[in-house]
């Protein structure tokens, strides 16, 4: 399940296009999961129980993301090898899943907040930073490669 912008348009569509050709989107999913839980199996030692009653309804739950990113360039870089740009960054985020629709609100959401470094490098864009959430903890993370 993706979120972010257009999501909704997307599962709107997806749901359109499966019911006009006669196909359930929740039983295709659900096909989906098997099949890569199969072929996860493989390297993965723990395995999905998508036929468990628990696990489609845990899916079921009402959730909701958003998330604002700011960059900065703040550097070309140095000679040679170190010649990418450089960013300074942040982000915020709130979101939550909810067990009922009417307990959906702002006030449920968590709210996070980062600050990183970003590399363009030549194997793709680096990022260093750390993350805070509202009960204080805080947290530090690389990514290497496009994110989602």
């Amino acid at each position: 399940m993706g979120c972010g912008p257009g999501t909704a348009v997307r599962q709107a569509r997806r749901e359109g296009a499966a019911s006009a050709i006669g196909i359930d989107p929740s039983d295709y999913d659900f096909a989906v999961f098997r099949l890569t839980t199969e072929i996860s199996r493989q390297t993965f030692p723990i395995m999905l129980d998508v036929d468990n009653p628990r696990f489609r309804q845990g899916l079921e739950r009402l959730y909701a993301i958003a998330r604002a990113i700011y960059l900065r360039k703040i550097g070309r870089g140095g000679e040679g090898f170190f010649d990418f740009p450089v960013y300074l960054g942040a982000s915020v985020e709130a979101g939550n899943t909810w067990q009922q629709r009417g307990d959906f609100g702002w006030g449920g959401a968590r709210k996070d907040l980062s600050l990183f470094l970003g590399l363009d490098t030549p194997i793709g864009p680096l990022y260093l930073g750390s993350g805070y959430d509202q009960s204080g903890n805080n947290s530090f993370f690389m990514f290497l490669g496009r994110t989602f």
